[in-house]
Formats: C-alpha cells, sequence, structure tokens
C-alpha cells in the first residue's frame, strides 16, 4: 500500500477524466464507489462523468476522457457501434469493456480496447485493470485538442501538428501524415497553442517552430521540406523566438 501512495499514481498533476457508460444504475454506483475507493488507496483523483447510452456520450466526447468505461448491451447503439465511433475519432483514448457476455471480447481487441472486465464487478480485478490503464497514461502523457467539423469530433495531438492554415473560411490543420478541416478561429488556436511553441508567422498561417529547419527569405521550411509564407513584419520577431527557444534547449 505504501508503495502504491508514494509511486507512479502521484505523477498526474491533474484529475483522471472518466467516463462510464452503462444504464445500470447499481453497476455504475458500484463502479464509482470502485474509483474512490482507488482514490482513497493511492492519492489520486478521478473526475467521474456517467452515462445511461452511448448517444450521451458521444455528445459529450468534446471533454476529452483519459478514460473511458463503456457497457456492450447499451440500448440505442450497442457498446461496440460506439467504440468504433469513438475509435475512429480518436486512437490513443484508453477504453474498457464493462460486458456480461465473454463472446464479445474479440471484437473488443480489434478495437484497440485496453481491457474487458466481466460483470459482476469485483474491486480486485477493476483496480488493477485501472492501475494499469493509469500507468499508461503516465508513460506517454500527450496534450491534446479536440476538433469539430462535418464528420463529427476528433483529438488531435499538439506535438503531431506541424502547422494550420486558412482555408476557405475554415482552418486546416496538417498533422501527420494527413489534415483534417476545422471550423475554430485562426486566433482562438492561436491562443491555445502559443505555450506549445507555436508561431503566427503569416495571417493566414500557425507553424509548430518544433518542425522548423530554417526561415529563408519569405519562407519557412518544415522538416518534410513543406514551405509556408513568413510576413515581412513577423520575421524578426519569429527569427527570435526560435533563438530563445533555441536556448532553453540547450
Amino acid at each position: 500500500m505504501d508503495n502504491i501512495r508514494s509511486g507512479w499514481w502521484r505523477k498526474l498533476s491533474r484529475s483522471i477524466r472518466v467516463a462510464i457508460c452503462d444504464d445500470d444504475v447499481r453497476a455504475t454506483d458500484r463502479m464509482e464507489l470502485f474509483f474512490r475507493k482507488l482514490e482513497q488507496e493511492c492519492g489520486a483523483h478521478f473526475d467521474i462523468s456517467v452515462y445511461r447510452n452511448g448517444q450521451q456520450l458521444i455528445h459529450n466526447l468534446m471533454h476529452q476522457f483519459d478514460i473511458i468505461l463503456l457497457e456492450l448491451a447499451l440500448p440505442i447503439r450497442n457498446g461496440l457501434e460506439i467504440a468504433r465511433y469513438i475509435r475512429k475519432r480518436d486512437k490513443q483514448v484508453i477504453m474498457l469493456f464493462i460486458t456480461e457476455k465473454e463472446s464479445f471480447i474479440k471484437e473488443g481487441y480489434a478495437l484497440n480496447i485496453f481491457d474487458c472486465i466481466v460483470k459482476p464487478v469485483r474491486y480486485s480485478v477493476f483496480s488493477e485493470s485501472i492501475r494499469r490503464a493509469v500507468s499508461c497514461l503516465q508513460e506517454a502523457p500527450k496534450e491534446s485538442i479536440m476538433i469539430k467539423n462535418d464528420h463529427g469530433l476528433f483529438r488531435i495531438y499538439i506535438k503531431e501538428i506541424r502547422y494550420i492554415e486558412t482555408y476557405e473560411r475554415k482552418l486546416k490543420i496538417h498533422k501527420g501524415d494527413d489534415s483534417i478541416i476545422c471550423y475554430r478561429k485562426m486566433k482562438e488556436l492561436e491562443e491555445l497553442l502559443i505555450p506549445y511553441h507555436f508561431f503566427r508567422c503569416h495571417s493566414g498561417y500557425l507553424v509548430n517552430l518544433a518542425f522548423v529547419l530554417e526561415i529563408v527569405g519569405c519562407e519557412v521550411i518544415l522538416s518534410l521540406e513543406e514551405r509556408i509564407p513568413v510576413s515581412q513584419n513577423r520575421r524578426s520577431a519569429m527569427i527570435r523566438t526560435m533563438e530563445e527557444l533555441a536556448g532553453k534547449v540547450l
């Protein structure tokens, strides 16, 4: 017990955001009690939201949950459908299935489900699974933002964003090996991302300085050999910012 209390649980400096989706009130009450017991044992804090069907959960994905516990036998849309929807929009969120039917478990693992807990839920099994889930969160903490467009909600990890550009009165976020359309305002994302070393190099461009190789003339050259414009009146400020950042890294 002492090792748990003084160990990796204290590495997270914020609450762990948890969603429980189950129409069984007794089951959700039981799991909430289990979470509170874990808090007392380990010093972690869980911010828990409970939903009675998958539609409610989907409508609240903007809350950026760390862990989702999902009953498979849900009303309206079953848990597998909801899990598929969530996984298309968030590749990394930790999902656990809560089920009375072990036959669903194989399908769950195809969706990168972290674990399956069979009802009736026992504390020993539940606590061990949640401890492992929290450990994964601490091993690779990633800051993210939620983006909404005509196709739904998507979680985007900040470190993967290379640059953002205005695009047909919308924004296009370039990340990884693809891009995604966003309806948020450039000013809003600029204010959100500046603490993560993004720079507004042009009225229509916001760039992640971690991907910048050099500035040549009025162009910024990125690590994938992409070229984006830098305004003449912002060029000097951008160079100073990069020099300051390089000094901090050194």
